[in-house]
């Protein structure tokens, strides 16, 4: 129930989609999916704990599998992005109005966060970002951006060119060398024409 109704919340929004169309492509009756949920918003506050647990163990699998804090919000910021891009605009709008729902969205949002925040730190100790920077502040604007693009459909290079950019910003000369190789081919006339 709730794989499909994410899959469906994602592509038609929320508001766009009532509790029969869903019943309907499970191949249950609306009374079986309401004996489970008693609105639409029990089922889409249930379809946000279940993805904020995916993301979860993605993340996880993540920092077992990278180490360099550099490589890790590389990482992170793509799979984020590939995983966001499947949502349409509308379903963010929609959010707005599913007051619960959305506090489990930006719970979401803030437990990634909070593991940005761990990479920045595990960075300026070892070295590849700047020691002087508010990293709270920058974890902030990092998510922002994400979800700022998650509402729109900017193309990927130019998703990946603000990220690259402002990663660059955050980076010592240890830093750089690690970005510069993580960066994608179409970016780097775009993020490193000029001399430094």
């Amino acid at each position: 129930i709730l794989v499909t109704s994410l899959n469906i919340f994602a592509h038609f929004g929320v508001k766009g989609v009532s509790m029969s169309q869903i019943a309907n492509s499970i191949r249950i009756s609306k009374r079986t999916l309401y004996s489970y949920f008693g609105s639409k918003e029990e089922l889409l506050c249930a379809c946000m704990d279940y993805e904020d647990e995916n993301i979860s163990v993605l993340l996880d699998g993540l920092e077992k599998q990278i180490h360099h804090p550099v490589n890790r919000i590389v990482s992170l910021t793509i799979k984020m992005n590939r995983y966001r891009s499947s949502y349409c605009p509308a379903f963010y709008k929609d959010m707005i109005q599913f007051e619960n729902a959305n506090l489990k969205l930006n719970g979401m949002y803030g437990h990634i966060r909070k593991r940005f925040a761990g990479y920045f730190e595990e960075g300026v100790k070892q070295g590849p970002f700047l020691p002087n920077h508010n990293y709270e502040v920058m974890t902030h604007l990092l998510i922002e951006q994400m979800i700022m693009e998650s509402k729109s459909r900017i193309s990927s290079l130019h998703r990946s060119t603000a990220f690259f950019t402002f990663l660059r910003g955050l980076c010592t000369a240890k830093g750089l060398r690690v970005s510069e190789q993580l960066a994608p081919l179409e970016n780097e006339k775009r993020v490193y024409e000029y001399a430094y």
